[in-house]
């Protein structure tokens, strides 16, 4: 799921993997949730699972541009207020245009090159009728496939 710019709300460990595997595009649903939905909804669809291990960096940014600590709490063991402040030394209310902008520069980057490197990767390929194993490329199963 989508917001309407296309960011990822829920699904970034599919689209990771799908990534892998060389794809290109993927069909999303484009949410219609207002933002402050979206990062809430976000949230709990990652703490719905208890073995999600949180990136908590974003985590903190998320929680922070909610702005609603108090909301939130009621889905945490922790005072989230305190764990903030004391996790980078910093309020919400110091967090910056520029901070935002990093971070979003650094999750542009994230996927830079990854198409390429899956695309370049050996994969095995058994023929179904003969049982005979042979390697490709990615690229090379992509072309043929054309």
């Amino acid at each position: 799921m989508v917001d309407k710019n296309y960011v990822i709300i829920t699904g970034h460990a599919r689209y990771s993997a799908l990534v892998q595997l060389g794809f290109e595009e993927v069909p999303v649903e484009i949410s219609t949730l207002n933002e402050q939905h979206t990062k809430e909804y976000r949230i709990l669809d990652n703490k719905i699972s208890e073995k999600t291990d949180w990136v908590t960096e974003e985590l903190m940014m998320e929680i922070r541009e909610i702005g609603n600590i108090e909301h939130m709490q009621k889905f945490f063991n922790v005072d989230l207020g305190s764990w903030l402040d004391v996790s980078v030394g910093i309020t919400a209310e110091d967090v910056t245009e520029k901070d935002v902008n990093k971070v979003k520069e650094n999750l542009d980057n994230a996927f830079k090159g990854k198409v390429e490197e899956t695309l370049n990767n050996m994969i095995e390929i058994t023929c179904p009728h003969c049982l005979e194993t042979i390697e490709v490329t990615q690229k090379q199963l992509e072309d043929k496939l054309k």
